[in-house]
């Protein structure tokens, strides 16, 4: 049992919660099955008899909100709420999709606005989709490569990259004074 396991059964009693407290020490429902299913859904991990996002538990959130444990706190102790669990899983998932799809049909539509050859588009589609997840350095070199596709104009460059939220950007991440050299290197 880890520290953070033993520090949210000592919440759960010094507020009398002793439901929450039995589902802590128990042992999950089919275990080496939810650990496996939960290696394709890695934001969730085991806590006692039950399941529950990785960003709720932690010893500072429990700390600070003991009602985000007891609310988000899956239960997984018999056949039918491993299966409620999974159908739970599945359908946030394909949620997941669906929303990436119209993100990306988003994106799709303002490259037109502002790039006509479908060979370009899709090199830019690709330059801003594989910005996700990279270091403000990198992003800053994809924004050098569709400021340049778009005709060295600083709000188009902006605004597609801002149609993928899943990149961190604001408006004044990007400074073309600052990139004279890169972009001079990008047009020979």
């Amino acid at each position: 049992m880890t520290e953070s396991i033993k520090k949210a059964i000592k919440l759960c009693l010094e507020n009398e919660d002793y439901k929450t407290t039995k589902v802590l020490v128990s042992k999950i429902y089919k275990e080496s099955e939810v650990e496996k299913f939960l290696r394709m859904h890695k934001e969730y991990i085991i806590v006692g008899g039950g399941v529950i996002k990785k960003e709720n538990f932690n010893e500072n959130l429990i700390k600070e909100n003991y009602e985000n444990l007891k609310d988000n706190l899956i239960v997984v102790s018999n056949e039918e709420e491993w299966n409620e669990f999974k159908t739970l899983i599945n359908n946030q998932t394909a949620e997941k999709e669906e929303s990436q799809l119209e993100i990306d049909s988003n994106l799709k539509k303002v490259i037109e606005k502002y790039i006509e050859n479908i060979q370009e588009q899709k090199k830019i589609f690709n330059c801003v989709k594989n910005s996700i997840g990279k270091t403000k350095e990198e992003i800053l070199n994809n924004m050098d490569i569709v400021y340049i596709s778009v005709g060295e104009h600083k709000g188009h460059m902006e605004e597609i990259f801002m149609a993928e939220p899943n990149i961190a950007i604001t408006k004044n991440l990007y400074v073309v004074k600052d990139r004279i050299l890169q972009l001079e290197s990008l047009k020979k």
